[in-house]
């Protein structure tokens, strides 16, 4: 027996209802803004802390460059992404 057999009609048009949710323009536009928001959060919490762990000492020089190419590689790829979406518009 497949398992939509056993799905009452409310629940098949609930499924329905959600799985154009998960393709609306909007949704996924505000997904994306929310990410992005989250991304600029992470990447000022992210250079703080490695700034805060070299000024006190508590991380090595090593750990310190790495952390610190690990930053300049993510915000690289970000300018790289930006460049290129300012292009295609």
């Amino acid at each position: 027996m497949k398992h939509k057999e056993l799905l009452t009609q409310s629940e098949r048009n609930e499924i329905k209802q959600l799985k154009i949710e998960e393709k609306d323009e909007r949704n996924i536009a505000l997904a994306n803004a929310a990410k992005a928001r989250a991304y600029e959060l992470m990447m000022w919490l992210y250079a703080i802390s490695i700034s805060l762990l070299a000024l006190f000492n508590i991380i090595s020089v090593l750990a310190f460059f790495i952390l610190l190419s690990v930053f300049a590689i993510c915000q690289i790829y970000f300018i790289i992404r930006l460049w290129k979406y300012h292009k295609e518009l």
